[in-house]
């Protein structure tokens, strides 16, 4: 059983991943995975040169803030970054599931929707939040100011656009137990 964990920025579902990870089902982090990717593929390194110039690498590597400032407030050139980016992911997420010796393992990613990921799985959980708690969770972490925050929110789908795709929904709101949501999933997945 392949689990796909999705929710917008914000939304905790990088925790509720490390979750299940400690409940030992492994899942595969695409959006650290993809980062990695970019720093060390150099057919992937050629590929975002030519789209976003030579800007788009320093001395040190992939120049995220210069990838960040292209793309999070221009939808067409982000949609471009990950028509290059995720057939590379994709191909590095199923080598990864064949080396899992467990019968049930899954995949976190912000965009696993959107990028069409949620073909490759079983089912689909979705980490939802209130907006004013992904707003502050953003901007604590990344050390944003709103206007950054809201722009990296607003180029990812609505809880509510993503909803329709999901078979699971933890609420991560702060009010309830996230540990019984997840051991109830599990529960049904076995």
């Amino acid at each position: 059983m392949r689990l796909g964990i999705t929710g917008g920025i914000g939304s905790g579902k990088s925790f509720v991943a490390t979750l299940f990870q400690a409940l030992e089902i492994p899942v595969y982090n695409a959006d650290v995975q993809a980062k990695l990717i970019m720093e060390r593929n150099p057919i992937l390194r050629s590929k975002i040169i030519q789209t976003f110039g030579d800007e788009a690498y320093v001395q040190n590597g992939l120049n995220r803030i210069y990838l960040a400032e292209k793309v999070f407030s221009n939808p067409p050139e982000l949609f471009r970054l990950n028509s290059i980016v995720h057939p590379f992911v994709k191909d590095d997420f199923l080598e990864w599931g064949k080396s899992i010796h467990n019968q049930h393992y899954g995949i976190e990613s912000a965009i696993l929707i959107e990028s069409g990921f949620h073909t490759l799985v079983d089912k689909v959980l979705l980490v939802t939040a209130s907006i004013n708690t992904k707003l502050s969770r953003i901007q604590h972490r990344d050390n944003l100011s709103e206007a950054q925050a809201l722009s990296r929110m607003s180029a990812q789908w609505s809880d509510e656009d993503k909803q329709p795709y999901a078979h699971y929904i933890i609420h991560n709101d702060d009010h309830q137990a996230l540990l019984p949501q997840i051991e109830q999933i599990i529960s049904t997945l076995k």
